[in-house]
């Protein structure tokens, strides 16, 4: 039976900087190590708050921690190693169903990270790395997602886009100021919109041509008191006009470090911004609930493949093993006479087979319906 495990490391544990680093891709050298030692799927899930890992193994123990010692390897931080967190079996369920819903999030029921996890899902199965355990897992965080919608422990438009706008508010930025937005994918959107809410004028720039957007080139032309930098490159490559308060949002920083902005790392200090206590209380009562669900349907789903394995280990010995063991016995008779107690002893040996499969079945059905 494959085990689930979780490792990640987040916003509480290390600075932006080191996080860029233990996003880095997987390459396929680590992935057929992994897989290697046990590891049948993996997910990867990279946020500008967290990197989380979720894997499933026959051994999933080992071949985790194996995954906790190369992500630590990226971080390299300080005198010694600094370990990601490593979660295995039910508490690594909850920490990713907690997660998905936003109870881990600085803002507490965020909606982005929740799409944020079922795109690394989605992204998983078409690169072929998703298995049975994990497709079930994706289920249960798309049933927890859909309810936290509905119910409201999750609320929309919560998450890195409003935290830049209460950046500017708390910066003193007049209400009327315009803001440049940089960069205009899913968090530049998603600012923008937060904005909208907000009812402060921006004006989109994006380094490639674009129809909802002016050139990053005629930025100096425009008068901005405020820039948001959206953007995903490698390095600090953005070196704004002076003048304007700047909010950072790229992972790794976007600008020039020697000119002064506001990146994810002061964002993202200070207490977490909190659902109200009953909605907190709600939100982890489905969770549990979930975690029963999830929990039932791995099992059934492992007894079901034992079985599987069993009939494909019946019919490998009856087609394989069987006529080479009769042989034996059965060299007097005549060919005929041969394949007739052949086909006996072979119907007989299927009858008992079915009425212990049956059994184990039954025995299956009472463990899942106590």
């Amino acid at each position: 039976m494959s085990q689930v495990a979780a490792i990640g490391v987040s916003f509480r544990d290390v600075p932006s900087a080191v996080r860029a680093r233990a996003a880095l891709p997987l390459d396929d050298d680590l992935l057929r190590q992994l897989r290697q030692q046990g590891m049948t799927g993996v997910v990867a899930v990279h946020t500008c708050a967290r990197s989380l890992w979720m894997i499933s193994a026959e051994n999933a123990e080992w071949t985790s921690a194996l995954l906790q010692a190369m992500v630590a390897r990226r971080l390299n931080i300080g005198p010694g190693p600094m370990l990601p967190h490593l979660w295995t079996g039910r508490l690594a369920l909850h920490y990713i169903l907690r997660v998905s819903v936003g109870l881990d999030s600085h803002v507490q029921g965020e909606a982005d990270i929740g799409r944020q996890v079922s795109g690394a899902f989605a992204q998983a199965h078409a690169e072929g790395n998703a298995d049975g355990p994990l497709h079930l897992l994706q289920q249960s965080v798309h049933r927890l997602l859909a309810r936290g919608r509905s119910m409201g422990f999750i609320r929309p438009n919560r998450g890195l886009g409003q935290l830049a706008v209460e950046a500017l508010d708390r910066a003193g930025l007049p209400h009327q100021a315009t803001v440049g937005v940089i960069g205009t994918g899913a968090i530049g959107r998603r600012v923008m919109a937060s904005l909208h809410r907000a009812g402060r004028p921006y004006v989109p720039f994006n380094r490639s041509e674009s129809a909802n957007s002016l050139p990053l080139s005629t930025l100096p032309e425009h008068r901005l008191e405020a820039l948001v930098v959206c953007t995903a490159g490698p390095a600090g490559w953005l070196r704004p006009p002076p003048g304007p308060l700047v909010v950072d949002l790229g992972m790794p920083a976007q600008v020039n470090p020697e000119v002064p902005s506001l990146g994810l790392d002061q964002l993202l200090q200070g207490d977490t911004l909190r659902l109200p206590a009953e909605r907190v209380e709600l939100a982890e009562q489905v969770v549990d609930q979930e975690l029963e669900v999830l929990l039932l349907r791995l099992t059934a789903s492992a007894q079901q493949r034992s079985l599987s394995r069993l009939n494909e280990a019946r019919d490998r010995f009856l087609e394989q093993s069987l006529p080479d063991l009769l042989a034996p016995s059965l060299g007097s008779l005549a060919e005929e006479d041969r394949r007739r107690v052949q086909a006996a002893v072979k119907g007989l040996l299927r009858q008992y087979s079915h009425s212990l499969l049956t059994t184990l079945k039954e025995d299956f059905s009472q463990m899942e319906n106590p």
